[in-house]
């Protein structure tokens, strides 16, 4: 009987482990080569969808450019609105062509970058595939494609959105410097999202305080830190809607005390709510004849005193309407529940813009998919402490809940528009939800308790 030589079996194994070296990398490569071929096609059928549409221009287009013409300064940071898209605006020269050419190459982007993003957090093939097709699924959904060209914020706050939460999926994976890398990358995008809507002051002040409580920031002084520069940053925002302003042409003959950003919406609230419900004499008789806010802003010397009211007790009359039906608040957001989590803005729509009755495209805004997502969302969402991608996306989910109820009780006017960014935030976080938890079920690698941090891996490639 020959005996193997012990000394071959070093080289036999440092052969083995080679081969198996290049194969890996070779399917590395055919992976990276098969992400290039999708995005390619993605590219080629989202420049097939929006080369058609012309710019959509609305009455509040006129203000953002108004806005972009003041001087950089304090009268821009406390203007009629946020600061981010008529920087976009100023930084475009109030072109129409050049403005919808960047958040239309802005979308693209941030909604690929994000796909990628969850593609690599998740560790299981086909949770991969299919998260690349629901990916897409959301970057030519059609009102984020027909958005693409409309001259409103609604596009610009979607993609700062996905970017945000892209960067911090990066930043719960990945460790070390990369992970400080992302980290600043994710405060830069964030700062710049929080200050897109106002409505988002709101989403960050809920993620913050509901994170602290998820992973017990109270224990850590990073966590301090970064709770308190949100607190900062939106608490700024916040009151920056209550200072005044020099009026904007479109504002000429208001009364000073209406320039605020908070209060053309608090006079909304005002006439085409507690004035139109059953509380209607809460406010003065001479509001109720007004079709509208804009006429009340209008209405000249003979509307002095409304006004004053306004200032005076609109705040108070408008929170005492919001909390003395309860039942009824809630009735309301049941009945409006699809133009909260993302009708389409057919009315801001531009030009040659369709909407396919039937299509793949329509996946992530089909009412009964999202249904069932919320329905399931406790399954989904359960021991956020186990993985800290559930984690995450129990923050996004339910603070974007909480934003779509600020927005809608925030402004009686265009509820489907107000609501769209925080409803596309809790959407965007269900399904990524469901993909993780895709990923987590199953058999858990050998030695790796399932629902553990070590269940999946660090930001890798794919």
């Amino acid at each position: 009987m020959t005996v193997p030589d012990p000394s071959a079996r070093p080289a036999a194994t440092a052969s083995i482990v080679r081969r198996l070296g290049s194969i890996g990398r070779a399917g590395q490569v055919v992976r990276w080569i098969a992400i290039v071929a999708v995005v390619a096609v993605a590219r080629w059928r989202w420049q097939q969808l929006i080369g058609p549409q012309t710019p959509f221009i609305e009455w509040d287009t006129q203000v953002f450019q108004q806005i972009a013409k003041l001087p950089l300064g304090f009268d821009l940071v406390f203007s009629s609105k946020p600061l981010v898209v008529p920087l976009v605006y100023r930084a475009c020269d109030n072109d129409a062509l050049a403005i919808t050419g960047f958040q239309a190459e802005l979308a693209f982007a941030a909604w690929t970058i994000l796909t990628v993003t969850v593609a690599l957090v998740l560790r299981r093939r086909w949770t991969r595939v299919l998260a690349i097709g629901v990916g897409l699924c959301f970057l030519l959904e059609p009102t984020r494609v027909g958005s693409a060209t409309s001259m409103m914020p609604e596009s610009i706050n979607d993609s700062l959105m996905a970017l945000s939460i892209a960067g911090l999926l990066a930043v719960v994976r990945l460790t070390g410097r990369p992970r400080i890398a992302a980290a600043v990358a994710t405060g830069v995008l964030g700062l710049a999202w929080l200050y897109a809507r106002d409505v988002n002051l709101v989403i960050a002040l809920t993620a913050t305080g509901l994170a602290m409580v998820v992973w017990r920031g109270w224990t850590s002084r990073t966590a301090w830190l970064i709770a308190a520069s949100v607190v900062v940053a939106s608490g700024v925002g916040l009151w920056s809607t209550s200072v005044a302003h020099a009026p904007l042409p479109y504002q000429q003959g208001w009364d000073l005390r209406f320039t605020p950003r908070g209060a053309y919406p608090l006079i909304t609230n005002i006439v085409d709510r507690v004035a139109r419900s059953d509380d209607a004499a809460d406010v003065p008789a001479g509001i109720r004849p007004y079709a509208g806010a804009m006429q009340l802003v209008w209405g000249g010397p003979d509307a002095r005193p409304l006004h004053d009211w306004i200032i005076a007790h609109g705040t108070a009359t408008y929170a005492r309407w919001l909390v003395r039906h309860p039942f009824a608040r809630i009735r309301e957001l049941v009945a409006d529940r699809w133009h909260i989590l993302g009708s389409p803005l057919s009315k801001t729509m531009p030009g040659h813009w369709v909407y396919p009755a039937m299509s793949p495209r329509r996946l992530t805004s089909n009412h009964w998919i999202v249904t069932l997502l919320l329905l399931a969302s406790p399954l989904l969402l359960r021991r956020p402490r186990a993985d800290p991608l559930c984690g995450l996306m129990l923050c996004i989910v339910v603070s974007g809940g909480v934003g779509a109820v600020a927005a809608y009780y925030g402004d009686a006017t265009e509820l489907t528009r107000h609501c769209y960014g925080a409803g596309q935030q809790l959407v965007t976080g269900l399904f990524v939800a469901l993909l993780a938890w895709l990923d987590r079920v199953g058999r858990a690698r050998p030695g790796v308790a399932r629902g553990s941090r070590a269940a999946t891996p660090p930001l890798a490639a794919p």
